[in-house]
């Protein structure tokens, strides 16, 4: 499928949601405020009383503060064929494997949906879109989202790219609503 390439890594960044990444938060808050505590004591001169503590509290806001950046990504291998959705927390990545055999074809398409924001100057109402490649499993629960684009060009050079890079077909379902909607404005 890929070049002589055993892996290939799509990166998403941290995402900023979700339980795990609010129990990192919070965990790292609560890490903070018990770090400045025993800080305190070990500036008062409770060094042999605090060392201990303020030494695993710091590993715990370490922890805290990767689990609440964690970064999410899709990753290949094509040396034992398969693929998995991942989470990075401390250089190590976590997420479960899934045969490509799974896999059927790359897809385009448009997503899109409308929002109600509330301010005190008033609602504000408005309308999100953004245009998705992922790759199609025979179930939809294997599903891998890859990117998203904010326009429809974007959109098909990343689905023509990634065709090109990891060996799928294509399937540009939003060319295919393109293509039917003038139909169906004739009937």
């Amino acid at each position: 499928m890929a070049d002589n390439k055993s892996t290939y890594i799509i990166n998403h960044g941290p995402y900023f949601r979700g339980s795990r990444s609010t129990a990192g938060l919070f965990f790292s808050i609560v890490s903070v405020i018990a770090l400045l505590y025993t800080g305190s004591l070990l500036i008062n001169g409770l060094f042999l009383l605090a060392l201990l503590p303020f030494l695993l509290i710091a590993c715990c806001l370490v922890v805290g503060i990767s689990v609440f950046l964690g970064v999410e990504g899709v990753e290949f291998d094509f040396k034992r064929k398969r693929a998995r959705y991942y989470r990075k927390y401390l250089g190590k990545k976590f997420g479960m494997w899934t045969p490509l055999e799974q896999y059927n074809v790359l897809t385009l398409d448009m997503e899109s949906f409308s929002y109600t924001a509330s301010s005190p100057t008033g609602n504000r109402q408005g309308k999100h879109r953004t245009f998705d490649v992922y790759l199609e499993g025979e179930k939809p629960e294997f599903d891998l989202y890859l990117a998203e684009c904010m326009n429809y060009q974007e959109g098909q050079r990343t689905l023509i790219r990634l065709s090109k890079e990891l060996g799928f077909p294509m399937n540009d379902v939003f060319q295919d609503k393109l293509k039917k909607a003038p139909k169906r404005r004739r009937r």
